[in-house]
């Protein structure tokens, strides 16, 4: 079972003192003891869950802190300056403290919090938005610990089905599959979708105020006073709406991939309708290029289309690792005999016509090839015996 995420802040010296918050900076814990060895500090904190910071007071870091941090791969968190007591106080007084080693170690814990409070506080409210209340702890450690870039990436990893292996199908289940997978991924549109409707919605709302914040302020005539409070609601307005921009189209952007992602099936399928065959179209005879078609598309079991070809026998025994099917050359390989041991088929003087995403030819152009293959490869082997 996943630990809890928790906030450990921590006080060495003579006497070291832990104390561990929740990510509601509700405190769980706290202790502190003579000779406080880091096994048992571990151990103490590894009784509330996992830790999503190791917090200090000092700004240049204690070295047990780093270790302690360290040895839960988790992050470090420094005040820019150190904590005076009279901030320890203030932060600490609405908890019960021991002695002043647990108050420095709970107010180091309290203000790492105060840190990121505001980011925890936007993910409640959009995941709430959205109707995904109990994630909340999930996508804050998966945000803080930069496993994700952002909430939309987050709840699509939540929602996302696992990919599953591509098994040899007939076209008609195939298709089915391709069906499934479409569905999935229409799911996760969707909530991007969502998402950032509420985003521009938010957008939408903060433009409308700052333009009746500009309004007031061309107007206004009063004391000096109002003016400066005007314009520092102004300036941090303009830094949301900048925000709020920059997240709209990051947000498009991945809305128009996964439109793309989910015209690619149709794409695959009129091909089979038309009888033809599609094939994976690889630029050039290069390893790069192989490299990026295997990831865009898996080349196990697959045809292949070698757009322009130039002789490489490193770049043919590379090819020849994804296991295709079949190849289609623009002219006869130099590493045919290459390709044969490794049980490829080698077809040349076929001309796929490039989709969007595939290339297609028909399948009686491949058939005619095929076969025309098989017959220069039995004339070859009738020579070469002849020869010996």
């Amino acid at each position: 079972m996943e630990q809890k995420p928790v906030i450990v802040g921590i006080d060495t010296g003579a006497t070291t003192a832990v104390a561990v918050l929740d990510l509601r900076r509700n405190l769980l814990g706290a202790t502190s003891k003579k000779e406080f060895t880091a096994a048992a500090v571990r151990a103490f904190v590894s009784d509330f869950g996992k830790p999503l910071f190791v917090a200090t007071d000092k700004a240049k870091a204690p070295t047990a802190a780093k270790k302690l941090a360290a040895s839960f791969n988790c992050g470090l968190w420094a005040p820019e300056n150190d904590l005076g007591v009279e901030q320890k106080s203030e932060a600490t007084k609405a908890y019960p403290t021991a002695n002043a080693h647990e108050r420095d170690a709970l107010a180091a814990a309290v203000f790492s919090h105060r840190a990121v409070a505001g980011q925890f506080a936007r993910i409640d409210d959009t995941l709430r938005q959205l109707g995904f209340e109990q994630f909340s702890e999930i996508v804050k450690t998966a945000i803080a610990r930069r496993q994700v870039s952002n909430i939309a990436e987050a709840v699509r990893k939540l929602t996302a089905q696992p990919p599953k292996p591509r098994p040899s199908l007939p076209a008609t289940d195939e298709a089915t599959e391709l069906r499934k997978q479409l569905s999935a991924s229409r799911r996760s549109y969707e909530i991007l979708q969502v998402y950032t409707q509420k985003l521009e919605l938010r957008l939408k709302t903060a433009e409308k105020q700052r333009s009746q914040l500009m309004a007031e302020r061309l107007t206004a005539n009063d004391e000096a006073r109002r003016k400066v409070i005007r314009e520092k609601e102004m300036f941090k307005r303009d830094i949301a709406l900048r925000h709020l921009s920059e997240e709209v189209v990051r947000l498009r952007e991945e809305l128009g991939k996964y439109e793309a992602q989910q015209a690619r099936p149709a794409e695959l399928n009129k091909i089979r309708s038309e009888a033809s065959v599609p094939v994976v179209p690889i630029s050039d005879f290069t390893k790069e290029a192989i490299a990026t078609a295997g990831k865009e598309f898996g080349l196990a079991n697959e045809i292949l289309w070698i757009k322009n070809y130039r002789q490489s026998t490193a770049t043919a025994k590379f090819l020849a690792g994804f296991r295709p099917r079949t190849i289609i050359f623009p002219q006869e390989p130099a590493e045919l005999e290459l390709f044969k041991e490794s049980n490829i088929t080698v077809v040349w003087g076929v001309k796929p016509t490039q989709k969007q995403w595939w290339g297609s030819v028909p399948q009686k152009d491949l058939w005619h090839a095929l076969k025309e293959s098989e017959r220069t490869s039995f004339l070859d082997w009738l020579g070469s015996y002849k020869k010996r």
